[in-house]
């Protein structure tokens, strides 16, 4: 669990720096989810395995001066649809 949460956070660390609240959709399984942020949150085996992360639960994780936090997990669209912001774009 502990390399599969390392091999996501190499990845995650790699991504260019982007603007200022620019974001990367992520689609992942839960445990995969888990092992990341039981890497974040310093947990142990039992706790990654035993913390639910539903089928097409949302998970969001945000960068601060290159330092990850989990910001909510597994948690429903509707638990969250505050927090989603729909971007559209004007074409010119």
């Amino acid at each position: 669990m502990r390399r599969v949460g390392e091999r996501i956070m190499r990845w995650l660390l790699s991504l260019e720096p982007e603007p200022d609240n620019a974001q990367v959709l992520v689609f992942a399984q839960g445990m995969a989810t888990r092992c990341l942020a039981g890497l974040i949150e310093h947990w142990d085996q039992d706790r990654i395995r035993s913390t639910p992360t539903p089928n097409t639960s949302l998970t969001r994780v945000t960068l601060k001066g290159g330092r990850p936090r989990i910001d909510f997990l597994g948690e429903s669209f509707h638990e969250v649809a505050s927090l989603v912001v729909t971007v559209s774009s004007r074409r010119g």
